[in-house]
């Protein structure tokens, strides 16, 4: 979420839909789908950072 490309008219590959709260809206189905494997979160998942938040620790 927040890192798509948003275009005012749609291409085939980009829309207007680039947040999780335009998502929800725009499709909840789909939403729906997706929350059940990226739950909400105020923390910006980046493939630039150090830590890995969904890491399980091992018990």
């Amino acid at each position: 979420f927040n890192v798509n490309a948003e275009v005012e008219f749609p291409d085939g590959k980009h829309n207007h839909v680039n947040t999780r709260s335009d998502l929800k809206k725009y499709d909840p189905r789909l939403y729906a789908i997706l929350a059940e494997f990226f739950p909400e979160s105020r923390e910006q998942i980046s493939c630039h950072k150090h830590i890995n938040l969904y890491r399980r620790e091992k018990r």
